[in-house]
């Protein structure tokens, strides 16, 4: 542990690649379902923390979430979690330094299911 994170505990040290890796090979930070207990602002500094865990430009942090369909955010009291638009992923995306890639829908899901998506994002090319 360095000095920096004994003090900062916020400070994550950046991951150095291992030998006998290829060059090609990062790791991919997958998200599946846990965004939703994040208010937005963490959200941001969470994928921030993501991004600044890739390797090399080529990697992708993925994100699956649920969608919200009623044309809003939506809280659930019950079990602390937010239901997000397509459009506010987007802007949280954007804000943590991110671009998307490649986004898609989960097919085969039950017609009774909030509808799914999957984003693939990218360090954005300016960063």
């Amino acid at each position: 542990m360095s000095a920096e994170t004994a003090t900062n505990p916020t400070s994550v040290p950046k991951p150095k690649q291992p030998k006998g890796i290829l060059k090609k090979t990062t790791p991919t930070p997958w998200n599946q379902g846990c965004i939703c207990h994040l208010s937005d602002a963490q959200v941001v500094q969470y994928l921030e923390k993501c991004k600044s865990a890739l390797w090399s430009k080529d990697g992708l942090v993925i994100v699956k979430e649920n969608l919200s369909i009623r044309g809003a955010d939506v809280f659930d009291s019950r079990d602390s979690t937010v239901l997000r638009e397509d459009r506010k992923f987007l802007s949280l995306f954007q804000q943590a330094g991110l671009r998307l890639v490649k986004a898609e829908f989960q097919r085969g899901l039950p017609a009774t299911f909030l509808p799914v998506k999957m984003y693939a994002l990218a360090q954005r090319e300016e960063d």
